[in-house]
């Protein structure tokens, strides 16, 4: 390798180090997080169920949160989902798709979402 091929690496390293610094974190690219965006929703049916059925926030905050996991298991029947997820997990899954509370919401003596306030 040439003086002027070092030269160049360890300035491009010098200023990755910066950018690292300054950022506290390194830079993820675009490709690479709607990447991994689309592995989350194929690996999950909770998230397949949310891009399929196009499940809008205002839709999660306007059900009760039973209905929601009923239409939700009636989809994985329909889409010939052996393992439909539990409860626990599904109610995991919305909250961390939409950014929810993690304490439902009571009214009338049902509980809904609510929407994290942080």
């Amino acid at each position: 390798m040439t003086d002027e091929a070092l030269s160049y690496l360890l300035n491009k390293a010098i200023a990755g180090l910066r950018r690292l610094l300054k950022n506290r974190h390194f830079t993820e690219p675009v490709q690479s997080i709607a990447l991994k965006e689309k592995h989350k929703v194929e690996n999950s049916s909770v998230l397949s169920w949310i891009d399929d059925e196009e499940i809008s926030l205002d839709f999660i905050l306007s059900k009760e949160r039973k209905e929601i996991y009923k239409n939700f298991s009636d989809w994985c029947r329909v889409s010939n989902i052996k393992t439909i997820p539990g409860k626990f997990f599904f109610y995991k899954e919305v909250r961390r798709k939409f950014n929810l509370d993690e304490k439902p919401k009571r009214s009338s003596g049902k509980d809904y979402f609510r929407v994290s306030i942080s």
